[in-house]
């Protein structure tokens, strides 16, 4: 007799759990109900009665199910995992990750919990971690497709690129269909710039899935990136079409027609991209690019806080400080901490409003980069220089704190208040020296760069071979002040040049040799920011759509007044540029 009601109880939780995987929440519920009237003290039954509560959205009601299946079995480490999915619900990651650790602690191979936990790790940017959980459980299981999905999901995270390919691709071998793997596979080569090899990851994702909108989407950044904006542009609609809240595709479809300097499309899409989502930083963000890029500095220089306030703050700086922000409060008897942000030219760049700080009064600490430290030590209003030292910094003794970039907002900077005088950074006299004698002392001497850095490559670095003419005009010596991310890109130069950057540690060293030269061709790095500000004659090769600090359509800078700009006339026209520079060095020489 026992077997028999133990068999039916078996069968009646097996029809439940086949009603519950095909969706029949309610018939499922009501059989898990009746179990627990006849069995009260059936922990099964209760676990699964929370897990159908759990997917209802009630989860007042799955928790009390999950942990009182749990007091009756404290032992069943699956019945944390789902307490641990309830809390990932609920948006406590502290009591998600707790929950999924306990179930380990029950049982340490348990698959599902490695990969859960693993997973949250991630979520929480705690990528070492993560990719342990990740790697255990494909040890203990080494077929399951979605192990290898999110540790690749990790390694690229962690700018580990060669094994996420592997872990990728191990994902599609045990999963031929695997769209989101293909999609991951794809982004990650698609970022990296190997855009053959993306696009057929791409189309083999498009033969499963062809109204995906994960894939349109990413398809779309894949066309934006190759500047082939309309079959971008025709991505994006169709995932605008599919769904119209979706926030960063109108972030993308504004940042597509900025880059096609259309500004006042792009704004329009920035603004739909902020009523969608008003608390996400990046619609403002990219909406005070376009306004500083117009010359509209007041509310360009308030919607430019936003930078501070992106989901990726950490680009910009990576601390959180601990004293207040400053807002133009009074300075007498205050100690004022700065900290540069963002890349070494934005530094230079606006290095020039420390002194104007000093004016206010009070002691100026200025965090800088270990690269600038030697370049900017004794600069004027600097009290104190310290380097960052890949830690946060010490706030004691600080009354207050200001982003180096936030200055010229409270300083009300706009066109004609730009403090643009030059030269603010001057090389030091003894590094001077040891350059001078590499120069021709007959020629008319040129420093060059023609690579921006890896991340802004696609779009600001002229290849050296369209830059070859300027090797030929006549009384014109060519150096190169070259730092090589890569030194594959050393070994793939068109032709000899005699690079100084190859004997360059600091920037100090790139301002001496600067100093011993008679004009700068330069792309847009901090090479140009640099030549500006220790007032040398620049030519700045600037792509179609310039970052906002050149303007639009002018030709000189009042950040630097000793600056010519040269801009494309068309999407990746730098012969046109070329041409023009040729003309103008030749004439540049013979005056000389």
């Amino acid at each position: 007799m026992a077997s028999t009601e133990s068999f039916d109880r078996t069968a009646t939780i097996s029809n439940a759990v086949t009603l519950h995987r095909h969706g029949e929440l309610d018939q499922a519920s009501a059989i898990y109900a009746r179990i627990i009237e006849k069995e009260p003290g059936n922990a099964d039954a209760f676990h699964l009665l929370g897990l159908i509560a759990m997917e209802k959205g009630d989860y007042a009601k799955a928790g009390r199910s999950i942990l009182h299946a749990i007091k009756m079995n404290p032992e069943n480490a699956l019945y944390y995992v789902s307490l641990g999915d309830l809390y990932q619900c609920r948006k406590d990651r502290e009591k998600q990750i707790a929950s999924y650790r306990q179930a380990l602690m029950i049982d340490p191979d348990l698959v599902k919990a490695l990969y859960r936990l693993g997973k949250a790790y991630a979520e929480t940017e705690r990528f070492a971690e993560a990719a342990i959980c990740l790697r255990q459980a494909i040890e203990n299981n080494p077929d399951v497709p979605e192990l290898y999905y999110e540790l690749g999901e990790v390694y690229a995270f962690q700018k580990d690129f060669k094994r996420a390919y592997e872990a990728f691709d191990k994902a599609i071998e045990r999963k031929p269909d695997y769209t989101a793997a293909m999609i991951s596979l794809a982004n990650l080569l698609r970022d990296q710039g190997h855009f053959p090899e993306a696009d057929s990851y791409y189309r083999q994702a498009m033969q499963l899935e062809p109204d995906s909108t994960v894939l349109k989407y990413s398809r779309g950044i894949f066309y934006h990136m190759q500047h082939a904006y309309d079959e971008a542009r025709d991505c994006y609609q169709q995932v605008i079409d599919a769904h119209p809240a979706h926030y960063g595709v109108h972030v993308n479809m504004g940042k597509l027609f900025q880059d096609r300097n259309d500004y006042a499309n792009a704004l329009i899409y920035y603004q739909r991209a902020q009523r969608i989502d008003p608390a996400n930083g990046d619609a403002r963000f990219y909406r005070s690019l376009v306004l500083l890029s117009l010359g509209e500095f007041e509310q360009g220089w308030k919607e430019y806080e936003a930078r501070l306030e992106r989901e990726k703050w950490q680009f910009i700086y990576p601390y959180r400080l601990s004293t207040p922000r400053w807002r133009d409060e009074p300075l007498e008897g205050k100690t004022i901490f700065v900290h540069s942000e963002q890349g070494f030219g934005d530094t230079i760049q606006f290095v020039r409003y420390l002194p104007l700080l000093k004016q206010r009064g009070g002691r100026v600490v200025f965090e800088v980069r270990p690269q600038l430290f030697d370049l900017l030590q004794g600069f004027p209003g600097v009290d104190f220089m310290v380097s960052m030292a890949g830690k946060p910094p010490v706030q004691s003794n600080i009354d207050y704190h200001v982003p180096l970039l936030s200055l010229p907002g409270i300083f009300k900077t706009d066109l004609e208040t730009i403090p643009g005088a030059v030269p603010y950074i001057t090389a030091d006299a003894e590094k001077v020296r040891l350059w001078e004698t590499r120069r021709s002392e007959d020629d008319f001497n040129v420093g060059l760069v023609w690579l921006a850095k890896p991340s802004y490559r696609h779009n600001k670095s002229c290849p050296l071979k369209i830059l070859e003419p300027i090797f030929s005009i006549p009384k014109v010596s060519i150096y190169g002040l070259q730092k090589f991310d890569d030194p594959k890109d050393h070994a793939m130069l068109p032709f000899k040049i005699d690079n100084w950057g190859d004997g360059i540690e600091s920037f100090a060293d790139t301002a001496a040799a600067i100093q011993c030269l008679d004009l700068i061709v330069t792309v847009d790095t901090a090479v140009a920011h640099l030549a500006g500000a220790m007032g040398k004659r620049v030519f700045t090769l600037l792509p179609f759509s310039a970052d906002w600090r050149w303007s639009t359509k002018r030709n000189d800078s009042p950040w630097y007044p000793t600056m010519t700009l040269y801009r494309q006339v068309a999407v990746d026209d730098w012969k046109g540029i070329v041409d023009r520079i040729v003309k103008d060095l030749s004439k540049a020489a013979a005056y000389e």
